[in-house]
C-alpha cells in the first residue's frame, strides 16, 4: 500500500507516467535497458517474456498477469538489469555513484524497522552489512542480494510459483562457496507436537496490523502451513525452542507462537500476527 501511494504522489507532482518517472531517473541513469514499469507490456515487448507457471506447473492464464500497482508490482526486468540496480546501491553506499548519493543511502539503510528498511531486509553480521528483497507476483518468484562493504551478491529470476525453495538453496550455496557473512545454514532439532495442539493453531491472522496471514492445519499428515496473500505456502515444522516454535526448512524463516497469548499469535520477521475472532471474518 504504501509503495501505491508513493507512486500515485509522484504521478500529481510531476503530472507524467510513473513510467516515465522511473525511465527517467532509475533505469536509463543506470543502464537498465531491459527494464520498465510499463503495464500492460506491448506486443513487441511480451515476445521477450518467460511465461509464469503455476505450483501444478500449468502456464499462467495468458502467460502472466498486470498490475496496476506499478510501483509494488509493475517491474519488468532481467537478472542483469537487476544487477545493475544493486551494484548501483552498493556504488552509492561506498559515495561512488551518479544516480544515488552517499547520504540518502546511509540514511534509508539507518532507518531499520524489525530488520527491514524500504523493501530491504537488513543483515548485519560484524562488519558487513547487506540488503536483499524477495519478490513474488502469480507465477513468478525472485529475489536478489548484495552486500554493501564487499559487493558481492546474486539475483535470481525464477518462472514459477515453486522458485522460492530453488532460489534460496542458490543463496545458500553462493553463501557456503564464497564465504559469505549471510546466509548460513543452520541447525534445529524437531520437536514432537500433538496433532489436537496443531489444529487449535490453524485460522486467518493480520500480521503487522495490515496483512493477512493464514495457518492451515493437514490432518492426513499433521502437519501445518503459513501462507502469505501471494499465494505462498511455507510448510512448517516444530522445533525446539523457547515456547511453540516452528521453521520452514527451504528458507530457514521461523515463526513462533506465543504462549502469553495461549498461543493466538506470533511472530513472524520480528513482527506480530494475532488471531482473527471468526465472527470478525467476512
Amino acid at each position: 500500500g504504501g509503495y501505491t501511494l508513493a507512486e500515485l504522489a509522484l504521478q500529481g507532482l510531476f503530472q507524467d507516467e510513473f513510467s516515465n518517472i522511473m525511465q527517467k531517473w532509475i533505469l536509463e541513469p543506470a543502464g537498465m535497458k531491459h527494464s520498465k514499469f510499463t503495464q500492460p507490456l506491448s506486443a513487441s515487448d511480451s515476445i521477450l517474456v518467460a511465461k509464469g507457471h503455476t505450483q501444478s506447473g500449468a502456464v499462467i492464464e495468458g502467460g502472466w498477469r498486470n498490475y496496476p500497482e506499478q510501483a509494488a508490482a509493475g517491474l519488468w526486468s532481467n537478472s542483469i538489469d537487476l544487477a545493475k540496480f544493486l551494484i548501483e546501491i552498493y556504488n552509492a553506499y561506498q559515495g561512488n555513484s551518479s544516480i544515488f548519493s552517499q547520504s540518502d543511502i546511509k540514511s534509508i539503510i539507518s532507518q531499520e524497522r524489525d530488520g527491514h528498511v524500504y523493501g530491504f531486509l537488513l543483515n548485519r553480521s560484524g562488519d558487513d552489512i547487506s540488503i536483499t528483497h524477495y519478490g513474488g507476483n502469480a507465477g513468478y518468484r525472485t529475489g536478489m542480494t548484495i552486500s554493501l562493504t564487499s559487493g558481492n551478491g546474486l539475483v535470481y529470476l525464477i518462472n514459477s510459483d515453486n522458485g522460492g525453495a530453488l532460489g534460496n538453496e542458490l543463496f545458500l550455496s553462493a553463501s557456503q562457496v564464497y564465504d559469505w557473512k549471510q546466509f548460513k545454514q543452520t541447525s534445529v532439532q524437531r520437536k514432537q507436537v500433538a496433532p489436537e495442539v496443531l489444529k487449535e493453531l490453524s485460522g486467518k491472522y493480520k500480521w503487522n496490523d495490515q496483512i493477512d496471514l493464514s495457518i492451515t492445519f493437514d490432518e492426513s499428515n499433521n502437519t501445518v502451513s503459513l501462507y502469505f496473500p501471494n499465494g505462498d505456502e511455507y510448510k512448517l515444522v516444530p522445533v525446539i525452542g523457547e515456547g511453540l516454535d516452528f521453521i520452514h526448512p527451504n528458507t530457514g524463516v521461523e515463526v513462533s507462537f506465543l504462549k502469553k497469548d495461549d498461543f493466538r499469535s506470533f511472530t513472524l520477521y520480528g513482527q506480530t500476527a494475532v488471531k482473527l475472532n471468526q465472527k470478525n471474518i467476512y
